[in-house]
């Protein structure tokens, strides 16, 4: 969902469930797990947006968070992190929220 405001300032929303992880390096007693792009609606920003965002867990999910690695002005990519080495193919969903200037 996204929102154009007249004043020249937009909104973009997206909750999904990015489906399978794959698990990666152990960091301690964490695990990296794989990257995620989230595009933004083609054109809705003229300039890099700011970007917020949280992982919603259910109680079988290993997934213990998520982090922005990149944003440019047409999508964001999050990296998801686990507490466990097995893979996680649901019970977690990935809430955006962005916001910045389309004129």
């Amino acid at each position: 969902y996204y929102r154009k405001w007249a004043s020249g300032k937009a909104e973009y929303w997206h909750k999904f469930n990015p489906g399978a992880m794959t698990i990666g390096t152990a960091r301690g007693s964490f695990y990296t797990g794989n990257y995620f792009t989230s595009n933004f609606q083609s054109g809705l920003f003229t300039d890099v947006p700011q970007v917020h965002h949280s992982v919603h867990l259910a109680t079988s999910a290993y997934v213990i968070g998520t982090q922005i690695e990149n944003v440019i002005k047409d999508n964001c990519e999050i990296r998801i992190w686990s507490s466990g080495s097995i893979a996680q193919n649901s019970g977690y969903t990935i809430s955006i929220y962005a916001f910045g200037t389309w004129k």
